[in-house]
């Protein structure tokens, strides 16, 4: 697909970019579009009736639609999605659908995000399981050998792996196809966290499918926050337990072996949809998911030389296994302080607990100017900061 607009005019169709937003793996900001759909939506349903035989109908085809979009984006079949409010919503539900005996065993890693690595510790605790936690947060490279150190990790007890595809804290890409290999081969299912890969990060879902597949439409994709999804491979679906049930998974579920969408529950924000849509098709518009990556990956290049001009920063995210997510140190300044006085200036990104720094995200939409700006701003913070 060629790229219809340029990235100056795509920026244009979003409010909260007349500033330098440089927090998509936090959340995206909503274009005018994905808006006027939010609003349009609630109108309609509104006019048919809120509960109407209309209404129901436009609700059926709003979910059917969200998910043959999501499957053009990232492969894999419309009925092994289930719509969900977020990344972590879709952990939840594979965690808590395997079938636990006490003993049985978790392997993870000790880089994963406080929303998962607290549900694998419920889930552990509820059940009695023992939890493995493959350390990557010491590594030069996490990346390197991290297959290995997987598959050394898996026992006989271990019922499942959980793990991030883009590392929050530094953004390093883990080599997922590798790792689903590797559970495969001992023939145990795998989970990813795809919170800060999902809109940056190619995924072919029909040819490499993984396991379960959890991710938010609220960052990277630019969508409303309380839409998400879990992708289920269909082999899969049969065998993982529903743990809550309601009339969405029950009424219009005609074969609750073959279809994901067993694991919705009830009533929802159901003009959200339209907007996630909105947001992936706004950017299908600009350039297909390979044009959009390499832009990122060009923007990062460009962010990590500007950021290696400064004698008081260093680079935290590695330059091999690159994502959208740039974390680095700031010597002699106090990373909370820098963020908040950043955002005095209009510049928006966050600070990260776990190593301590501060981690941008960059986007296809990221320009030259946000980061210049950035750059410039660091430079008198630090003159200004008393040696």
């Amino acid at each position: 697909m060629s790229i219809e607009k340029t990235k100056t005019q795509r920026r244009n169709e979003f409010p909260a970019l007349v500033k330098p937003y440089m927090n998509y793996g936090g959340q995206g900001p909503l274009s005018h579009d994905s808006l006027d759909a939010i609003n349009r939506s609630y109108r309609e349903v509104q006019l048919y009736g809120p509960f109407s035989g209309k209404s129901i109908s436009w609700m059926l085809e709003e979910l059917e639609k969200t998910r043959q979009l999501l499957a053009l984006e990232l492969g894999g079949d419309p009925k092994s999605f289930v719509l969900t409010q977020n990344a972590t919503e879709g952990c939840n539900m594979v965690l808590w659908g395997i079938d636990w005996q006490s003993g049985d065993n978790i392997v993870t890693t000790d880089c994963e995000h406080p929303g998962v690595a607290a549900a694998i510790e419920n889930v552990a605790r509820r059940h009695d399981l023992s939890v493995t936690r493959v350390p990557l947060s010491d590594s030069e490279s996490a990346s390197t050998g991290v297959v290995q150190s997987i598959g050394a990790a898996i026992d006989s007890r271990t019922k499942l792996v959980v793990l991030s595809h883009v590392l929050w804290n530094t953004g390093e890409t883990l080599p997922l196809s590798e790792i689903q290999a590797c559970c495969r081969s001992a023939n145990v299912p795998l989970l990813v966290d795809g919170a800060q890969s999902v809109g940056v990060i190619p995924l072919d879902l029909t040819n490499d499918p993984i396991d379960y597949y959890a991710f938010p439409g609220h960052k990277w994709f630019c969508g409303p926050e309380g839409v998400g999804s879990l992708y289920i491979r269909p082999e899969l679906i049969s065998g993982l337990k529903q743990t809550f049930v309601g009339w969405r998974s029950s009424m219009f579920v005609e074969n609750t072996d073959t279809g994901a969408v067993k694991f919705e529950v009830g009533t929802a924000s159901f003009p959200l949809l339209a907007g996630l849509r909105t947001a992936i098709e706004g950017h299908r518009r600009w350039g297909d998911s390979q044009e959009r990556y390499q832009q990122i990956l060009t923007n990062v290049r460009n962010f990590r030389t500007r950021l290696s001009e400064l004698s008081f920063v260093t680079v935290l995210s590695p330059q091999l296994a690159p994502s959208g997510l740039v974390s680095f140190i700031l010597h002699g300044l106090t990373h909370s302080e820098v963020v908040v006085r950043l955002e005095d200036e209009g510049i928006i990104l966050r600070t990260v607990p776990q190593p301590d720094c501060i981690r941008a995200s960059i986007h296809y939409l990221t320009e030259e100017s946000d980061m210049d700006a950035l750059a410039q701003n660091l430079i008198k913070l630090k003159a200004n900061t008393p040696q």
